[in-house]
């Protein structure tokens, strides 16, 4: 059993990291610069009471914070360090350098906030630009819609890796899809959706490109998640974020891989994620994980969401539903996505049959609005079958 420390909570809300720690029966500790903000949520804090130790500073000082740290270290020793939440990465890193524990180094996490730097960095070892990649155009590209969003703006793409002393480790590729008018006006830069689809060594052009850079920022140690620009001209870094991917789609690649994420990134900050259990990994069976966001079609206040009774016959491989926005709250067009209101996860062999039943999904909820007035997605006939602050279902 091992004692964690984790700072922040990504999203402001999200302790799947601690359910996974409790899981794996680890005891963890919490720092934050804003206590109330978690306790205010009764799901949150139903979890953060099982936390060995609470640290909280408005302010943040660091010179402060790692006093209490050490303090905090010299009592229950920390094993390891963990930190989804950009904000406070260079903090992090800076603590887990001070307690000799595996981490980026505090140098790597400076460039990575960054982003200017980042590039002016990667520039001068001449790995600022694109790389031809007919074959993972090939690859990737299996409907005509995807071959036409390349030609005219690219496909974006998400690249999930875990790096152990030095070593890489691609998880797999998200193909992200982003809202489309009416739902989103041509400025925005919301995700609609995405297709996670796990490593199996047909991503080789994908590794050589996103090793390359992780190598020459140094970064050697915890999760990594790279964004790229799938072009005609050939892949473009758009950017590197020192964490796991956020927006709970860890999930996403849990249900893809067959095994939690949130428990492996312990295991690699713990050092026990060793080379010799990559073939284990990569020898469980996989799925391809989609998600599908739900928004608005126009401005109004939320009253409720009407979910579909989850038969396994209608929906097969529906893995977690989630509503993040509450009864009383704003709701616009997609511009961004917080502006999102919830998710479904669906799993399968075939992307097309994820695909199909997640669309099918979205299609049967329908958002009912103060006004009464009801958006695109309506299906007559949906019972509805949720509450105002439901949690996700996990769906086994």
């Amino acid at each position: 059993m091992a004692h964690l420390l984790i700072v922040e909570l990504p999203g402001g809300n999200d302790v799947d990291i601690m359910r996974a720690a409790i899981e794996r029966g680890d005891t963890f500790s919490f720092l934050t610069a804003d206590l109330a903000h978690y306790q205010r949520q009764p799901l949150v804090s139903a979890v953060l009471e099982m936390a060995q130790r609470i640290i909280t500073l408005p302010g943040f000082d660091y010179d402060e914070v790692q006093g209490e740290v050490l303090a905090l270290h010299k009592r229950w020793p920390i094993e390891a360090l963990l930190c989804l939440v950009d904000k406070r990465l260079l903090d992090a890193a800076r603590l887990a350098q001070a307690l000799g524990l595996p981490h980026i180094r505090p140098e790597t996490a400076r460039l990575l906030r960054d982003p200017a730097a980042l590039h002016h960095h990667l520039a001068e070892q001449g790995l600022d630009h694109a790389e031809a990649a007919p074959a993972t155009r090939a690859a990737m590209l299996s409907h005509p819609l995807q071959q036409l969003q390349l030609l005219r703006h690219g496909q974006l793409i998400g690249c999930d890796t875990f790096s152990v002393n030095g070593r890489h480790h691609l998880l797999g590729v998200n193909e992200k899809q982003s809202f489309a008018p009416p739902y989103a006006s041509t400025a925005s830069v919301a995700i609609r959706g995405g297709c996670f689809t796990p490593n199996q060594g047909q991503y080789a052009e994908i590794e050589r490109f996103v090793f390359a850079r992780l190598d020459a920022l140094g970064f050697d140690w915890g999760a990594a998640h790279t964004e790229l620009m799938l072009t005609e001209a050939g892949l473009r870094l758009v950017a590197v974020n020192g964490r796991l991917v956020g927006a709970k789609l860890p999930r996403l690649l849990s249900y893809a891989l067959g095994y939690s994420v949130h428990e492996a990134l312990v295991d690699v900050h713990l050092g026990q994620w060793p080379a010799a259990t990559l073939a284990q990994d990569q020898a469980r069976p996989t799925q391809v994980a989609v998600v599908r966001w739900l928004a608005a079609a126009h401005e109004g206040e939320l009253r409720r969401v009407d979910l579909p009774e989850q038969a396994t016959a209608l929906f097969p491989g529906l893995r977690c539903v989630e509503m993040l926005k509450r009864s009383g709250d704003a709701l616009r067009p997609p511009q961004e996505n917080a502006d999102r209101i919830g998710y479904v996860m669906v799993s399968a062999a075939m992307r097309v049959d994820a695909e199909r039943v997640a669309e099918r999904y979205l299609a049967a909820s329908r958002i009912v609005m103060a006004d009464e007035v009801l958006d695109p997605f309506d299906m007559a006939g949906a019972e509805p079958s949720w509450p105002s602050a439901a949690p996700g279902r996990l769906l086994q």
